[in-house]
């Protein structure tokens, strides 16, 4: 009874896979082969070469002349050989490999004494189409050659997964965005913690760079138990290899308000207004044999940089009184508040207006491709992004409007902060063809997440003065933001899969496991550094000077509108901070059975 228990759970274990999130990372070739009566051919040879990197794949058709040929680099061209004792061989040229799919070969041998003519069939690039009888599940594949020739602006993943007809931005099927499961090279590559889309979103960047990859697949409903982890859609991107030959790109692009129309609407006549703007883009790549055949690396590098106005409104200064962009605080205000708190205190609250938020990010990969033998391929890539982005103070906590600069207040520059996305993997992938009935694929790796905060300027309390009227609309906002002090969230993400593939005739047996670590290092210390809420300038101003006569008063000569201030309760007043650690393991077992 024990005995059958156990055996009914490890069912339901296998049968049901939780957590498992390892996705294909390769495409397959695979047929029937058959002589000129329709008899199956068993023991026909196959032999598949990627002729860009000299890659030989070999394999037999087994019962009903069946063969399989799994783990092939995505792309091609391949060249596929079929031949067989007595019979013609075949040849099958301009052959291309889709991530995640099969391309189907059937061939028909003729007898090599038959005085028929030799037969070599060299057909045009299969790319797979997009409606078949052999697509499973609702998918869309983008590969090298769309992605080279597609215009994008931003140069993001998320700008080609939009041919997806169910995509509506980063969501998918109506789904929220943050229920997606992005996978490089078979690796999670996701923001774990759940607080953004992707990794990079906070920043306005790219996770990884658009020339570094291959192929892209989205999954909307998959008919695989592989494929889990999302109830949006899971995209799936592999990167670029090394081939026989050395290969490079760079480009440089441009672009600012000159190349924006200012002009809109049915009559094209309508002006519109566009803002300062300047990016830059730039980046190369390179790849190449180590070893002819063997080895190949390939690598690398992308920058952008923007800059954009900070804010759109300037303070008022006698003159421009009445026009849309002016704020109703006073110049005079704002210069002497700056002059005040650098003279009295040395802190430099930064500018009030014409002053610039930047964004700019720095991406790096670099992949070792490794034909071990002709049963064993071995892959390890390294990839980085480093990425920042000037963001506005938040207006949480603030009496009466905004803190951000708008027509009735202004904040100095300095009162704003940086928001920083960092990402560093490293990834390995073994794929071994056991026998011709057996593969498996192996991948494991690490990839930490860095988000962070950074003030602008130096630590200084938060300060928001109020225009002095029974209204308490804020007027002026000086000092650190109240929620970026210490604001880190770190992740470190550990994985490893296992996907065993057993051929059986019309049977295609998968089985394999799934384990992820994760660990989340949050800090968070909102208003740790003072927030202080005057009614008016000249409480401010009574309130710091009694200060400066006196440091160590213990009474306020002013009452403060509010006052908040965040504070550690532990030993030595170290700073707070909560560490979370999840695993996740999941198995599965799957027949696809033609």
């Amino acid at each position: 009874m024990r005995i059958k228990k156990i055996v009914q759970l490890f069912a339901v274990l296998f049968i049901f896979p939780f957590t498992l999130a390892a996705q294909v990372t390769t495409g397959s070739i695979n047929g029937n082969v058959k002589d000129a009566k329709g008899a199956d051919l068993t023991g026909a040879t196959i032999e598949v070469l990627h002729e860009p990197s000299g890659t030989l794949y070999r394999g037999m058709s087994g019962k009903n002349g069946i063969y399989n040929i799994p783990s092939l680099r995505v792309g091609g061209p391949y060249k596929v050989t079929i031949s067989f004792v007595g019979f013609r061989p075949e040849v099958i040229n301009e052959i291309y490999v889709q991530l995640g799919e099969a391309s189907k070969i059937n061939v028909i041998l003729t007898d090599a004494n038959a005085s028929l003519k030799e037969v070599v069939v060299t057909g045009t690039a299969r790319r797979g189409a997009l409606i078949s009888k052999d697509r499973k599940g609702a998918s869309t594949n983008i590969n090298r050659r769309l992605i080279a020739a597609l215009p994008t602006l931003s140069r993001n993943i998320t700008d080609f997964t939009k041919l997806t007809p169910q995509a509506n931005g980063t969501s998918f099927a109506g789904q929220d965005n943050r229920f997606i499961n992005l996978t490089v090279d078979g690796s999670i590559f996701n923001n774990s913690f759940g607080l953004q889309a992707l990794p990079g979103s906070q920043t306005s960047a790219s996770p990884i760079s658009v020339d570094a990859i291959e192929e892209i697949q989205v999954n909307v409903s998959p008919y695989s138990v592989k494929d889990a982890g999302f109830t949006g859609a899971s995209i799936n991107a592999v990167t670029r290899s090394g081939t026989n030959t050395f290969h490079g790109s760079a480009f440089f692009n441009k672009r600012n308000q000159k190349l924006v129309g200012t002009k809109a609407g049915p009559d094209g006549k309508t002006p519109v207004t566009v803002s300062n703007f300047d990016v830059k883009q730039y980046g190369a790549t390179v790849g190449g044999p180590i070893i002819k055949n063997k080895l190949f690396f390939f690598a690398s590098y992308e920058n952008e940089e923007r800059s954009d106005p900070g804010t759109a409104f300037v303070a008022d200064n006698g003159s421009n009184t009445g026009q849309t962009n002016v704020s109703r605080v006073k110049k005079t205000d704002l210069d002497a508040m700056a002059s005040f708190l650098n003279t009295n205190f040395g802190y430099d609250p930064g500018q009030y207006d014409n002053y610039e938020f930047l964004t700019k990010s720095y991406k790096i990969l670099a992949k070792i491709d490794w034909n071990i033998n002709s049963k064993n391929k071995l892959s390890v890539r390294f990839n980085s992004l480093r990425s920042m982005k000037d963001i506005g103070s938040s207006s949480s906590g603030v009496l009466g409007g905004s803190r951000v600069s708008n027509i009735n207040t202004m904040n100095f520059s300095n009162n704003n902060y940086e928001i920083n996305n960092d990402i560093y993997s490293i990834i390995g992938q073994l794929n071994t063809r056991i026998s011709n009935r057996i593969s498996n694929e192996f991948i494991f790796g690490w990839t930490a997440n860095r988000d962070y905060r950074a003030v602008k300027g130096k630590l200084f309390p938060l300060v928001d003065i109020l225009d002095g009227t029974n209204t308490d609309r804020n007027y002026m906002s000086f000092g650190a933001e109240p929620f970026t002090p210490n604001n880190k969230l770190f992740t470190d993400t550990w994985q490893a899969s296992d996907n065993f593939t057993f051929y059986n005739g019309k049977h295609t047996m998968s089985a394999g496991v799934n384990f992820e670590s994760f660990t989340f290092f949050n800090q968070f210390t909102p208003q740790i550094q003072g927030h202080f809420i005057f009614k008016s300038l000249a409480d401010f101003y009574t309130s710091a000077n009694a200060y400066l006569t006196n440091p160590n008063m213990t009474a306020n000569p002013v009452q403060l509108r509010r006052y908040i201030l965040g504070f550690s309760n532990l030993a030595n007043n170290e700073v707070w901070n909560a560490v979370t650690k999840a695993k996740n393991i999941g198995a599965y077992i799957q027949d696809e059975w033609q």
